[in-house]
């Protein structure tokens, strides 16, 4: 399982992505475009994202998404 997020160039300043994966036993890769920069990898890179874990993507700037996670505790 994947995620795209879109070109930061083509996202208006402020918008944010919510992405949770829910249940299950498989993680979801998130992938930033080839020359867009995340707060927890190198340009480019995915980075990984845990089952029951809200992950809060928002812009930055034009060349940076900020990122945020929250992980739901086992009952």
């Amino acid at each position: 399982k994947a995620v795209a997020l879109p070109a930061l160039s083509s996202v208006p300043a402020g918008k944010i992505f919510l992405i949770y994966v829910n249940g299950g036993s498989t993680d979801v890769e998130l992938f930033p475009q080839a020359t867009d920069k995340c707060a927890v990898a190198d340009d480019g890179d995915n980075f990984s994202v845990a089952v029951n874990t809200l992950a809060i993507c928002f812009k930055i700037d034009d060349t940076q998404w900020g990122l945020a996670v929250a992980t739901a505790q086992a009952e």
